[in-house]
């Protein structure tokens, strides 16, 4: 797998991040706009973007998603369950499975309402775990 790619997946599983939040629609959008003002004041070249595609451009939330669907499909996996919230989704998941806390959850994906249980899918091992408890 492509080295940026993977980096961009870790980044966005672990920050509990929306696809917007580490992609952009221009060279100059929201929050990697930012950041490339913040490189540039440490001597980062423009051109040096935290995530960058083959053409040098910032990632674009098309681009990732793109690639995410075209990696899922190659390794078998069907990519209509796949979107730019499956990171969210899945580290809102793994939190739950952990044992960790709604609140800290909430607190992890910054979340201000509870949607994020939404997010949350029980996996059947999981509700296994659970009716063995009531046993």
């Amino acid at each position: 797998m492509d080295l940026r790619f993977q980096k961009a997946c870790v980044l966005a599983f672990y920050g509990f991040l929306r696809c917007n939040e580490f992609t952009c629609k221009t060279v100059f959008d929201k929050l990697l706009s930012q950041l490339m003002s913040v490189r540039l004041n440490l001597n980062a070249n423009h051109n040096d973007s935290f995530f960058v595609e083959e053409t040098g451009k910032p990632f674009s939330r098309n681009y990732f998603i793109s690639k995410l669907k075209t990696i899922l499909i190659a390794l078998g996996y069907s990519d209509k369950d796949y979107s730019g919230q499956s990171f969210r989704s899945g580290a809102a998941t793994s939190a739950s499975s952990q044992g960790i806390e709604d609140s800290m959850i909430q607190t992890l994906g910054r979340w201000k309402s509870d949607c994020f249980k939404r997010y949350i899918r029980t996996s059947k091992l999981d509700i296994k775990s659970a009716l063995e408890k009531i046993k």
